[in-house]
């Protein structure tokens, strides 16, 4: 008998069909047991990282959770309006895109680059290795 690519794949979906969601109704009491011993014991590690983390990096949770939105006033306890400044999104966005020349030539001075920039620093350097450093593209 001769089974067609088609018929084969019927065959496939029907015994998984058949099978879904049996792994830990069909496993026996101990495979059972382990499982949910390796659930707690993940869950303690989680616990265990996140504590070393906070103590490692006091704060981060605070970062990690700024680095997902803008954090609201109602999100920090401490609600004393004197140290607070509301400014509109669109002078915001302003403010972190325009290009203030001090402020790039303080980043340089202290060695930091833009990306435009370390992208010439890192072609020249390609360019080097190649041997073609200088030569007009």
């Amino acid at each position: 008998m001769r089974i067609t690519e088609m018929d084969l794949r019927q065959m496939i979906r029907e015994a998984i069909q058949e099978h879904r969601g049996m792994a830990l109704r069909d496993g026996n009491v101990k495979q059972q047991g382990q499982a949910i011993a390796n659930d707690r014991e993940n869950a303690e590690n989680t616990k265990y990282n996140r504590e070393r983390a906070e103590l490692v990096a006091p704060g981060l949770k605070d970062f990690l959770s700024m680095s997902r939105g803008v954090i609201s006033e109602g999100d920090i306890e401490d609600t004393d309006n004197e140290e607070w400044i509301k400014i509109k999104r669109p002078a915001l966005n302003a403010l972190l895109t325009e290009n203030n020349e001090a402020l790039v030539q303080s980043c340089n001075k202290i060695g930091m680059k833009s990306l435009k920039q370390w992208l010439t620093v890192s072609n020249a350097f390609a360019d080097a290795s190649k041997g073609k450093f200088g030569d007009k593209k």
